[in-house]
């Protein structure tokens, strides 16, 4: 292919470009080395993106200010305006196989035969067709063929041997005719409108072919040298119809880049419809040509990568480029280029507080901007509470401004009452620059706190001759294929036994579940929580009794003179524990466990102040341990006395003669409370039922201990017993 030739013809292709962008489109550079902004206009700002890196969030409100609302306060997105490109008729289907079945066997082998000998043994012999010779077949020929051929395609390759000497055949009314090629334009009979495919023609034929889009004149100009000899091509000047005549090869190559050639303006185009907010329609599209060309598109008539045309009656921008990577830029220049003017002046701001309170924020906010401004300085924030909290938290006010200076200059943060809605805002004014400052330091202190997956197991150790201690159970045991060891030689008679406290690297449940094969162990409490870093959570299995704390008898009532008042207070019993977790920076997690274990006891006979009493075993304590490990507190015990009675069923009952049916054990059981906390550090909300899975995998069977035979000593309804 000729690619000079091709290139007279290209200014035609942009004729639709020129059209769309003649109102005032200007030849601009070739390339700039840096995308650069355009030059500051009086009537243009271009300003720096405050919006941040991920944009503005949303509980963030940017109210613009007064003297600067929007010109069209209803604009649109931008729009992408794709072009839908009609079924392409000149798209040829597969071509039809000449022959349902290769049916001829040939072997020829010519070296320097006469052109009539050969056409006539081919013809004669082989096709059986009449075919008649032109005067200047007359050369000797050399070639040789061999294999299983269908007619069709001995036709062809006949015909495609034939041009190589200069000659053409053609089908005209049953007679082959084998003409010189130049004389098979003339000859060619058969018209073909439109696209059908050419393959399925067996000689020359003439093609009528309609241009859609293209000048006819300047696809004969460009394609010319891409003809055969025997090919010809004619545009007449009062249709835009191209008249081709060429074999059938030939014919379906030069269709293909016909049809490739004649495509319309927008299909390799992307178009975008903007409406700006601030700036006229004319004054974007020129910032938005400046933006591509310093880019290093090329926005000339003769070859444009871009251009933006002003829609005058809507007021919009339509934007047209070849280049797919400036569509993701669009959005951004166009964010450059449409601000308000004076975009320096003070504007007011809406946040919404996420976990700290609107306060706690307005105060670091203060702290951070007007600890190094002067008092006198009209730069400092302004901060005055509003709502329930205005009497507790005073103004801090700067100077008072000067008329004409309430929307210029200065910043001012109000945390806001959001009027019963539940939600804590701040209503900041500050000019955006500055804004982008107190916004960065909002994310740092607002942002989502880390959680903490806790999974705690409160049990009893029973002591026993074999079980001295019983943090003894947790410290050497084989959980799984594992063996968990803390001390080689662990002589825990030099440990004190009050606090005592250990680290394991493994599952609580699994762990009590291997302790619980050595030795007795009641579960009293298996609770798993989250809680936040840093806030407290506390859970409460038990009862509240009920206790006297003041009495008060005589009065002077005179309808009652006998009457008693008495206060109550509510006492809560049972497995209370408390833990305030916090995470650091290294992913550690520091436990404050606060762990109560209380019980009720009638007041004894005759005691002075009839109220029971509560004996309890407390823990209060603070460890860090990594996340996922399990720390295991021991070392408070406590001592009870148990009797057992066996009897005969109906005749243990009898009266006096029941002594003789029963036996009665009495015997002193020594406890030891051991607490067991894992916890796990969640750092994406999203993982939160990976970790219950987890957890809930882990966990062992508990049974009540109400399934146990009663017995007579008082245990809390709440234990456990793990088989």
């Amino acid at each position: 292919m000729n690619r000079p030739h091709l290139q007279k013809f290209a200014p035609a292709l942009t004729a639709a470009a020129i059209l769309l962008s003649c109102g005032g489109c200007e030849s601009t550079p070739e390339k700039a080395e840096t995308a650069q902004a355009p030059a500051r206009r009086k009537s243009l700002q271009v300003l720096p993106d405050l919006s941040g890196a991920e944009g503005r969030t949303p509980f963030e409100i940017a109210l613009p200010p007064r003297g600067q609302r929007p010109r069209n306060p209803g604009a649109m997105a931008p729009q992408d305006l794709s072009y839908v490109a009609r079924p392409d008729y000149r798209a040829t289907p597969a071509a039809q196989s000449l022959a349902a079945a290769r049916d001829l066997d040939v072997t020829l082998n010519f070296k320097g035969a006469p052109a009539p000998d050969v056409f006539r043994e081919i013809f004669e012999n082989v096709l059986d067709v009449d075919y008649v010779l032109a005067p200047g077949v007359t050369a000797d020929m050399s070639f040789v063929l061999s294999g299983q051929i269908s007619r069709e395609e001995l036709f062809r390759t006949l015909d495609a041997i034939a041009e190589g000497y200069g000659w053409a055949l053609h089908v005209q009314n049953g007679l082959v005719h084998v003409v010189e090629s130049k004389d098979a334009p003339k000859r060619a009979a058969r018209v073909v409108n439109g696209w059908d495919d050419a393959r399925e023609r067996l000689s020359t034929a003439t093609y009528v072919l309609p241009l859609s889009n293209v000048a006819a004149t300047e696809i004969q100009t460009g394609l010319k040298d891409l003809l055969s000899a025997r090919g010809l091509m004619l545009a007449p000047k009062q249709t835009n119809v191209l008249i081709l005549v060429e074999s059938p090869e030939n014919a379906e190559r030069m269709m293909k880049v016909i049809g490739e050639l004649d495509q319309p303006f927008f299909a390799s185009r992307i178009l975008r419809l903007y409406t700006p907010q601030y700036v006229s329609a004319k004054e974007l599209a020129e910032g938005l040509r400046q933006f591509a060309t310093n880019a290093g598109a090329r926005t000339t008539a003769e070859a444009s990568q871009f251009n933006a045309v002003e829609l005058t009656r809507s007021q919009q921008v339509l934007v047209t480029t070849t280049v797919r990577q400036f569509v993701p830029m669009l959005d951004d220049w166009v964010a450059r280029i449409d601000q308000p003017l004076g975009d320096d002046q003070v504007r007011t701001y809406i946040y919404t507080a996420q976990q700290l309170p609107g306060a706690t924020l307005a105060s670091a906010i203060e702290a951070a901007f007007n600890a190094p401004l002067p008092l006198e300085s009209p730069d400092r924030i302004n901060v005055t509470p509003l709502g329930s909290g205005s009497s507790s938290s005073p103004p801090v006010t700067g100077p008072a401004p000067s008329p004409g200076e309430t929307e210029s200059g200065g910043r001012s943060l109000t945390p806001a009452s959001s009027g019963g809605s539940g939600e804590d805002r701040l209503i900041i004014r500050a000019r955006p620059e500055v804004y982008a400052e107190v916004r960065d330091l909002l994310r740092a202190l607002d942002g989502p706190p880390k959680q903490v997956y806790l999974q705690v197991v409160v049990a009893e150790v029973v002591i026993t001759g074999d079980v001295q201690f019983g943090i003894e159970l947790f410290t050497s045991l084989e959980v799984g294929n594992q063996t968990l060891e803390l001390f080689s030689d662990a002589n825990f008679l030099t440990v004190d036994p009050v606090g005592s406290a250990v680290i394991l690297g493994s599952n609580a449940f699994a762990l009590v579940q291997a302790a619980a094969n050595e030795g007795e162990v009641r579960v009293l409490s298996a609770p798993y929580l989250l809680a936040l870093s840093g806030r407290q959570a506390v859970i409460n299995v038990g009862r509240e009794v009920p206790i006297t704390t003041r009495t008060i008898s005589g009065t002077t009532d005179a309808v009652d003179p006998n009457r008693v008042d008495n206060s109550i207070e509510y006492r809560p019993t049972g497995v209370i524990l408390d833990v305030l977790p916090r995470v650091n920076n290294r992913g550690e997690v520091e436990l404050r466990i606060s762990q109560e274990v209380s019980d009720v006891e009638d007041p004894s006979p005759g005691a002075a102040i009839q109220s029971p009493s509560f004996p309890q075993r407390r823990l209060d304590t603070s460890v860090t341990v990594n996340s996922g490990d399990t720390v295991v507190l021991g070392g408070i015990r406590i001592e009870r006395s148990i009797d057992n009675v066996n009897k005969i069923p109906f005749l243990g009952d009898l009266p006096l003669l029941g002594m003789f049916f029963r036996s009665k054990n009495a015997f002193r059981e020594q406890t030891e409370l051991v607490i067991l906390v894992t916890p796990q550090v969640v750092i994406d909300p999203d993982h939160l039922g990976e970790y219950s899975s987890t957890i809930l995998s882990g966990m062992v069977n508990l049974e009540r201990l109400d399934s146990l035979l009663d017995q007579e000593a008082e245990i809390n309804t709440n234990e456990m017993l793990i088989r």
